[in-house]
Parts: structure tokens; sequence; C-alpha cells
């Protein structure tokens, strides 16, 4: 009698359109909450070894490099109140599920921030900064065991405290007081990543501009400025970078032959109008042409793009701020050096 019950039970059940209904929505829920974040990670590849190379030959890091991260303030759609709380919630657990599944799946060694944390940085009294720079720590986190074995690096962004003659000389003080430098050099295996603060590069500030020029006119002549990363890479609140960024060194450049230089901008260098940004390239704008506005620009100037380039002399740039991918090749000395603008790592707008 009761199998008789189930069995018609459930016979009508599998006929009531609003089980399938709920069917859908838990696998679309399923779908969009966990399985496409796993299936893009997984889908995507760490490049490949040439052939000619044994991967016993030097140990292999994998970095992973985050464009962008932006998260959203008060700033970004002028909103208040419950409706930035909501904007919150839902654009930090994006970033968060992204984030985790990029540890989890491609497992980096280290990694590389581009720019432009949280979308008003310049824009927000300190203690308004300081409670986005603990939840930026909170998204992107790390275990103290990922934060020993991995370098976490930072480039500034226009974003963090403006661009060119509009820098925020207080939000430019409190990037590299309280996150990181924004000229220095690290290696990382056989290569030595160079970070330079390309937006502080073009400024009428002196102090600031200054520091950019020095470090690129100490490669000029043969040196390279290490930097010492502290062992608690993820500063608290009470730590101040001038004791915690511990030391600055100079070592001669000729001392590093055999290791490839990446160098870290956040701001695209410049190439002629109209250059091909790629088949990679999403939007409807198929290249990244100069343009500037309220404390932006699109592409690093053409005389300072050169000048880096030629006394860089890196293997591979890689660049934010565009929102969108784009690969392209600058020809110096008749050597072609790929440049890799990544796309926006939010929910795309």
């Amino acid at each position: 009698m009761l199998k008789t019950r189930i069995f018609r039970y459930n016979k009508k059940l599998f006929k009531n359109p609003i089980f399938y209904l709920k069917i859908y929505w838990i696998v679309l829920i399923l779908y969009g909450e966990y399985f496409i974040f796993f299936r893009t990670l997984y889908n995507s590849q760490w490049p490949q070894l040439s052939g000619d190379i044994q991967k016993n030959d030097f140990a292999i890091n994998h970095i992973a490099i985050i464009a962008d991260p932006q998260l959203v303030d008060r700033n970004s759609y002028k909103h208040t109140g419950f409706r930035l709380f909501l904007e919150k919630m839902f654009t930090d657990n994006y970033v968060m599920k992204s984030f985790f599944n990029l540890k989890k799946i491609k497992k980096p060694d280290h990694y590389m921030f581009l720019g432009d944390l949280t979308d008003g940085g310049r824009e927000l009294e300190d203690d308004e900064w300081e409670t986005d720079l603990k939840r930026f720590h909170r998204i992107f986190h790390l275990n103290q065991y990922e934060k020993k074995r991995s370098k976490i690096l930072y480039a500034g962004g226009n974003h963090d405290y403006g661009s060119g003659n509009t820098i925020d000389v207080a939000s430019y003080k409190r990037f590299v007081n309280r996150i990181s430098d924004v000229n220095y050099s690290v290696e990382v295996g056989n290569y030595v990543l160079v970070v330079i603060d390309t937006i502080g590069y073009e400024s009428n500030n002196i102090d600031i501009s200054s520091k950019t020029k020095s470090f690129i006119e100490s490669v000029r002549k043969g040196k390279l400025l290490f930097t010492k990363i502290p062992t608690l890479n993820y500063i608290n609140q009470s730590t101040n970078l001038e004791s915690a960024h511990i030391k600055l060194t100079y070592y001669p450049y000729l001392e590093y032959p055999e290791k490839s230089v990446l160098l870290f901008t956040h701001v695209p260098l410049w190439r002629p109008s109209g250059t091909y940004c790629g088949k990679l390239r999403q939007g409807r704008k198929k290249s990244i042409n100069d343009g500037v506005g309220y404390q932006y620009s699109n592409l690093v100037g053409k005389n300072a793009s050169e000048y880096i380039l030629q006394t860089i002399k890196p293997e591979v740039v890689f660049s934010g701020d565009d929102h969108d991918n784009c690969e392209i090749a600058h020809l110096v000395n008749n050597k072609a050096i790929k440049e890799v603008t990544l796309s926006i790592f939010e929910i795309p707008n």
C-alpha cells in the first residue's frame, strides 16, 4: 500500500511543470555560481616551454597577473546605502570566487596585481581607504603558507592615486607607504620582473616623476633596483612600509645577463593609432588609441614609451588599464617586443 502511494506521488510530481522549473533553476545556479569558474580556468593553460628547453634546466614559476580588480565603492556608480551594499556584495562575491578558483585550480607560485586595486582609491579619506584595503585582502585571501611561499607584487594605477599632472600626492604616498613601492625589480626564477610607475613618469610633480626617471636611469647605467619583499606580504594596518618593505639594494645589471626582463606597467605603452589588438579582443574597438581625460591616459606618451623600451629592453611587456585584451608588438632596434594588455579581473563592464 505504501509503495503504491509513493509511486502515485512520484508520478504526479514528474508531471508537474513546477518540478522541472525547480530543477532548471538549481542547475542554472550551480552552473553560474560554481561550474563556470571551474570550466573557464580548467580550459585555460599555462604557457608551455618550447621543445628545445628542458624543464629541469631551471625552476618553473607560474605568475598570476591580475589586472584592474577595481573593487566597487561609492565612487563607482555614485550610489549609497542599500544599493551600494548590494553592488559591493555581488561584485565582491564574483571576484572572490574567481580568485579562489584561480588559486585552487591553477596554483600560481606568485601574484602580480597590475594596479587599480579599488575603483575610487584616489578619492577616499584614510579611514574609508583602510576599510577598503582590509576588504581587498579579504577578497584576495592567502593563507599563511601561501604568503610565505609566494611573492605578492603590486603596480600602482590611476584609480589608486591619479594620473600624470593630476596625481593626488597624498594618495600616492599612502599607496607607497601602505601597499608597495611603484618602481622596483624582483628576481623570479630565470627572470627579472621590472615594475615601472609610468603614470608618475609623465607627471609635472618633480618629487614623483624623478623617482621613476631615476630608477630607469639606474637601469641605463647598468644597475637594477631589487626589492626585498617582506615575509608578511600582506601588510596590516599597524605596519608602515617604511619599516616593513625593508630594503632596496642596487646590483650591477651585468650580473644578470642570463635573466630575461619582464616589464610591468599599469598603462599600456604607445603604439600607432589603429594598431590591431588581436583575436582575443572582446569589445567593439579593436585597438587602443591615444586619449587623455580626467585622471586617466589611455597610453603612455610616445617618447616615454620608446625611452623605456630602449632602456629596459624587456622580453615581454604586461599592462592593464584598458579592461580588454590586447596583444601587439613594438619594434625596437629591429627586435619585436611583445606587449600583452590584460582584461579586467572583475565583472566585465
